[in-house]
């Protein structure tokens, strides 16, 4: 059986003691961990790298933690966010819900808790990704749909057809 790789956590944070505890414990997790200090290094990362979850403080250096969102959200709404910020007054989770975080933790916080947060929402990712990791351009999963030269890849959000990769978006039912 072939072993899968490990999941990425990207952690956005400037404050280098909380990021390195962090790292240090969601590795030992079995998680692979990569800290940016700003967000402006975070959001290169996020695109190098392409992580399973992120880790989100809102106070940042360069571009704060929201803008860092709203960036993501406007490519990728599946990608987890969790916002771990000393901002934790109900205005500022709702703010933090309303810019599309998945879940928000304020400090100082319960590490048990974060860690359970956290493999929360790393199921959801499996979830996405089926038993044998990400799926592959070329094989065809129950997320895609083909219809003569025409694709739809629901999974990541991706249209193929004649003019090209069109970048789908989710719809809000209500």
């Amino acid at each position: 059986m072939k072993e899968s790789r490990k999941k990425r956590i990207l952690i956005i944070e400037d404050e280098i003691h909380i990021a390195e505890g962090l790292q240090l414990n969601l590795s030992l997790q079995g998680y692979e961990v990569q800290i940016a200090a700003d967000g402006s290094s975070g959001l290169q990362l996020w695109k190098e790298w392409q992580p399973h979850l992120i880790v989100l403080d809102i106070m940042l250096p360069l571009i704060d933690g929201l803008s860092v969102l709203q960036s993501i959200r406007l490519e990728d709404e599946r990608l987890p966010v969790l916002i771990l910020s000393a901002k934790g007054s109900s205005k500022d989770r709702i703010k933090g819900f309303s810019y599309g975080t998945d879940d928000y933790l304020s400090k100082p916080f319960h590490l048990e808790e974060f860690l359970l947060r956290v493999e929360r929402l790393m199921t959801r990712v499996s979830w996405y990704e089926g038993s044998s990791g990400l799926s592959e351009k070329t094989k065809e999963s129950p997320c895609c749909y083909s219809f003569g030269n025409n694709r739809i890849d629901f999974q990541n959000a991706k249209a193929e057809c004649h003019c090209g990769t069109i970048r789908l978006t989710e719809i809000c039912r209500k």
